[in-house]
């Protein structure tokens, strides 16, 4: 170590412990005055206050006035691991006045069973508890899940995938609350029923909004040239072929077992196809009512057969 005034160099092994908080590294630079080091090399760094461990190539931190009272840069590939999440990307910035954290480049939030992946990533924290998400580019977010396709069988591991131009999540007790899907947004998920694989469900839209109940997918609201396709997973379900659909407007009450849509509604099953102004769609019984929606009439197309139209029609998939 080499001290000159208030400038402390080491090298080789080095650990530096500042209050409850440790750093280790192959060399660093420290001031004392500042409590601020720059470190590089095989960094790992302990924040005790909020539980949080950070791994990179070359850290800079300093002490503010913010909530913890420490701001860093991480550069390189990073890895932070807090309350059971894994955060990474190849440079992290985190401002403890404004408590906002930034992933550059090939960015995740990641636990056991999600994770939400993109470009860039901003995260705001509030008393240190994860508030909120926002992705822009390229943003992905996936759910990782058991579900058994035979009532005898074992369960078997499926993912439900989201994608669109940008995301922005919202949390509530560190737990998602809701998720929002902005442009060219999709989402792929796996419909249970009975605690059985009941199918997959593909929708995409300009806009898709997810909410979640204790981290369980509970209600998706598509809006703006709703388009969605569902695929029936062998005899778990009474409905034996794909099925299309779309509307401008798409709420599906996952807990709830119901579709509805509306403006430019459609429906596609079998030789069937079905055009109206509403449509909802109760998945329990797996009956359709179409009713009009202004001059948006119920008009049902069956091959071989007349076409029929009405004010509201009750259809048995």
């Amino acid at each position: 170590q080499h001290i000159k005034e208030d400038v402390l160099y080491l090298s080789g092994n080095t650990m530096m412990i500042s209050g409850f908080d440790t750093l280790t590294c192959d060399s660093m630079v420290y001031w004392s005055k500042l409590d601020s080091g720059y470190a590089v090399g095989n960094v790992r760094y302990i924040q005790s206050d909020n539980k949080r461990e950070i791994t990179t190539d070359v850290f800079h931190y300093w002490q503010t006035e913010g909530y913890r009272g420490s701001s860093f840069i991480a550069d390189g590939f990073t890895r932070i691991i807090e309350n059971g999440r894994l955060i990474s990307a190849n440079k992290i910035i985190y401002n403890d006045d404004l408590q906002l954290m930034n992933l550059f480049s090939n960015a995740s939030i990641e636990d056991a069973s999600r994770g939400l992946l993109g470009d860039q990533i901003e995260i705001k924290y509030m008393d240190s508890i994860l508030e909120t998400v926002t992705i822009d580019k390229k943003a992905f977010a996936y759910n990782n899940l058991d579900i058994r396709v035979e009532y005898d069988g074992p369960s078997q591991k499926f993912r439900d995938e989201m994608s669109s131009s940008s995301m922005f999540a919202i949390f509530k007790d560190e737990k998602i609350s809701k998720l929002n899907l902005y442009n060219m947004a999709s989402t792929l998920y796996h419909v249970v029923d009975d605690s059985l694989l009941a199918g997959i469900n593909n929708v995409s839209g300009d806009t898709i909004g997810i909410y979640f109940s204790f981290d369980d997918m509970k209600r998706l609201e598509v809006k703006g040239g709703a388009k969605g396709e569902f695929e029936p997973e062998g005899d778990n379900t009474r409905i034996d072929t794909t099925i299309f659909y779309g509307a401008e407007y798409i709420d599906y009450h996952i807990d709830e077992r119901s579709s509805f849509l509306s403006k430019k509604a459609f429906l596609k099953y079998e030789n069937t196809e079905l055009n109206s102004g509403n449509i909802l769609i109760n998945w329990d019984t797996n009956i359709l009512d179409a009713s009009s929606l202004g001059n948006e009439l119920p008009a049902i197309k069956t091959k071989g057969e007349s076409p029929m139209t009405g004010h509201n029609m009750v259809f048995d998939l």
